[in-house]
């Protein structure tokens, strides 16, 4: 049973949310954390998995929301819940009409990435069977940094695109998307800290806030099979200049 108990304390944390999540649950966890704890001073950055990381160690920032697991020993992490990944279409597409989403011949071509989402990158790759991007448009190099993008894309037929479930919460109606049978792909999101934070009854509303703002279709039990990214020897590239 949810606790409405409030933090008293007051103070300021850090929150750092992957890029790929803020936009359509920071507005969300923002008004609940208002009510749980009020004398609470939160400031919040959007930024990439590998920046989250290196602020976490750093101390830069206090807890980030973010895919995992992470890898890092120095890192503590705390599943919040599974995100579903599904596909984003075009009305030709050859799925278009079907209940469910299933990988088709000239979909590895045509996927869309996101520059400098390496983590997000990486699991598109895995869902798809890929080890790295192939070439999408032999005219045309996409540098997209928003999934909105992606998704206008799309819209013009010029891509296809996996999107978290998340990021189609305000379209119930739209035809576009369509979910992966069970098991379905999915990210877990967890509150991760370093292993010296030590605001433990903080972390216990924030996992709280984030639970009890998800639309009922992400709070429900359902098969799934875990995308990792930290061991993809894609990330691992990538993200070797943060180093």
């Amino acid at each position: 049973m949810s606790s409405t108990k409030k933090i008293r304390s007051k103070g300021e944390v850090k929150v750092g949310v992957i890029s790929t999540l803020s936009p359509y649950l920071i507005p969300l966890f923002i008004k609940a954390m208002k009510e749980s704890t009020p004398k609470m001073q939160f400031k919040i950055k959007e930024a990439y998995t590998a920046h989250l990381i290196h602020g976490l160690e750093t101390g830069e920032i206090d807890v980030a929301i973010m895919a995992t697991p992470t890898g890092s020993a120095h890192l503590i992490e705390h599943p919040v819940f599974q995100e579903p990944f599904l596909a984003y279409l075009n009305s030709h597409h050859p799925m278009a009409d079907a209940a469910f989403y299933e990988m088709q011949p000239g979909d590895k071509a045509e996927l869309l990435l996101l520059q400098n989402e390496y983590c997000y990158n990486a699991q598109l790759l895995d869902i798809c069977g890929l080890k790295n991007p192939g070439k999408i448009k032999e005219q045309f190099h996409y540098d997209i940094n928003s999934i909105e993008t992606l998704k206008n894309l799309v819209r013009a037929e010029l891509g296809f695109a996996i999107l978290p479930e998340l990021s189609v919460i305000n379209e119930a109606h739209s035809e576009m998307f369509k979910p992966f049978k069970e098991p379905k792909p999915v990210r877990e999101i967890s509150l991760v800290v370093s292993d010296s934070f030590s605001k433990k009854l903080l972390l216990e509303k924030m996992n709280e806030a984030i639970w009890n703002c998800l639309p009922e279709s992400l709070r429900q039990n359902f098969a799934y099979r875990k995308i990792r990214w930290n061991d993809s020897p894609y990330f691992i590239k990538a993200v070797e200049k943060f180093k």
